[in-house]
């Protein structure tokens, strides 16, 4: 597809590898709705719908179902942002002037489309989720088909990974489906198991563990969600379905989601504080705000405009790899890079403090000198927003 034909409507620059890239993104969202075409002689049954963040990428495209005249589309494994504009090229000598977005049923009228010579624009709002933002399944279904991913760690000091150890999945019957083994950090991974069934985690008892009483069911990055107690000479985990999606891969937009959640229902409380961290990426050694980073900060923005009375101490994080005094540095830098996006977004700078922790508060094993997987050091390097009444 010739992706120019946005290139008069909005300021796009195609480079193709640059749009590839964009569209990878995934997010545990749908987008989905109808576009009312008043006017059903001015549609064209070929129409894309395509997805535009702020910086004029292209996030997905899809054809639209039409019906009479309303268009059904959807657009899935998206962010819950703001910064989104839906996208439709203008076919012909259309004569519809006003477009109207519509929600998931239909019924609804929710924007309106604003309109140019060659196509119309939509922007759309975070707000909208029960309308046309659609989360993806948190809980498996019956036939869903879930990735388990953990660790193992042991030691008086939990931090120990267990290496090469079989570890096996078994079903409530008592039967073996997977087996597989841990890997030097002591990661192990089950892909595409049936969800929504009791499941247990066995753990080979060997030498090396013979006189451990415990054994640690960790995440990927290290945060410990299960002790597991020996019983006789066995280590088992009984994983209920409700605790399954604990060990599924952790996803950046459904914390962006819990942020928004948490800040909401802080603002409505009686609460005097509450903290609130993300996973915000950036260039290695950088501090620039990348556009996945934009994305997770404008849950902040969203936050600290609907309630003009909150304060925010943004404290951001390293991890132990590398000299602390340049960590320290960098966390400052990534702390006031972060302060600085806020307020050119419209969040008055009295309200705002920037703080650098550098690698002072590692939240999992990875402290200087330990080996740890880069899940685990991912972790530590985060930032912290404590909102404040």
């Amino acid at each position: 597809m010739n992706l120019r034909i946005l290139k008069k409507s909005i300021l796009f620059i195609c480079i193709t590898p640059l749009l590839a890239l964009a569209q990878n993104r995934v997010g545990s969202y749908y987008i989905s709705g109808h576009v009312l075409f008043p006017k059903k002689a001015g549609f064209y049954s070929d129409y894309q719908i395509y997805l535009i963040n702020s910086n004029n990428e292209l996030i997905k495209t899809t054809e639209m179902t039409h019906g009479g005249n309303k268009a059904f589309f959807i657009l899935d494994s998206v962010r819950l942002s703001n910064n989104y504009t839906l996208y439709i090229k203008k076919l012909g000598k259309t004569k519809d002037d006003e477009l109207f977005l519509m929600n998931n049923n239909g019924n609804k009228k929710i924007a309106k489309f604003s309109a140019n010579d060659t196509a119309y624009l939509c922007k759309i709002d975070a707000s909208w989720k029960k309308e046309i933002y659609t989360k993806h399944s948190i809980l498996p279904q019956a036939d869903t088909l879930i990735d388990i991913e953990a660790k193992i760690l042991y030691g008086p000091n939990k931090n120990k990974p267990l290496k090469k150890h079989k570890i096996f999945l078994v079903n409530n019957k008592g039967d073996t489906i997977r087996n597989t083994v841990t890997g030097s950090f002591g990661d192990f991974e089950f892909k595409r198991v049936k969800g929504k069934q009791d499941l247990q985690i066995k753990v080979e008892n060997t030498l090396e563990i013979k006189n451990e009483k415990e054994l640690y069911v960790a995440q990927q990055n290290g945060t410990i969600v299960y002790v597991i107690k020996r019983s006789g000479t066995s280590f088992t985990y009984r994983m209920l379905p409700s605790e399954q999606m604990k060990l599924a891969p952790i996803n950046d937009e459904d914390m962006s989601s819990d942020a928004e959640i948490k800040i909401n229902a802080f603002s409505k409380s009686a609460d005097k504080e509450i903290i609130v961290a993300q996973n915000i990426y950036y260039p290695v050694n950088g501090y620039t705000i990348t556009p996945d980073a934009a994305d997770q900060l404008d849950v902040m923005v969203d936050g600290m405009t609907k309630n003009p009375t909150l304060k925010l101490e943004i404290t951001s994080h390293t991890d132990s790899q590398g000299d602390d005094a340049f960590n320290l540095n960098l966390s400052n830098q990534r702390a006031k890079a972060v302060m600085d996006y806020l307020i050119a977004n419209g969040v008055d700078k009295s309200r705002l403090t920037a703080i650098g922790m550098g690698e002072k508060h590692i939240l999992n094993r990875c402290t200087n000198g330990v080996s740890c997987s880069e899940k685990e050091h991912e972790l530590n390097r985060r930032t912290e927003f404590k909102f404040t009444k």
